[in-house]
């Protein structure tokens, strides 16, 4: 049996307003899981998931990013959880949230980027990975 797991990647994201789902530039392994913006359960299970981004506070002149950033993590279009780069002024911080949740097939997971009242957002090497552990 092929395992079921996946690793996404996105070079550089910026936005504002409210929360965005993610669309991801890159995904490895287990593509039949995976559109772009959410993970679907194949099976029900136990599976565990890892993010990690960095906020990008140097993005252009104008574009300063200083609130914090979060990467919320969604089941189902439930809050489950959330990485975050909290404030600075002229700096990168950097995120993340490992957690293992349980799915019914067909559950989804989703990530969708914030920031303290909508301000502007520059994230940067943004990593979802998940997999089932059984």
């Amino acid at each position: 049996m092929k395992p079921i797991a996946f690793t996404a990647h996105i070079g550089s994201h910026t936005s504002s307003g409210s929360a965005n789902t993610l669309t991801w530039s890159t995904t490895k392994l287990a593509s039949e899981y995976w559109n772009q913006t959410r993970f679907t359960a194949p099976k029900k299970g136990l599976y565990f998931f890892a993010l990690s981004f960095m906020k990008n506070a140097l993005f252009g002149d104008s574009d300063l990013t200083e609130d914090d950033v979060y990467l919320k993590l969604y089941q189902n279009g439930s809050f489950k959880g959330q990485a975050r780069s909290g404030q600075d002024t002229g700096a990168r911080g950097t995120g993340a949230l490992s957690m293992t949740l349980y799915l019914e097939q067909n559950d989804t997971v989703e990530i969708r980027v914030d920031a303290d009242g909508g301000a502007k957002r520059n994230i940067t090497d943004a990593y979802f990975t998940g997999f089932a552990l059984y």
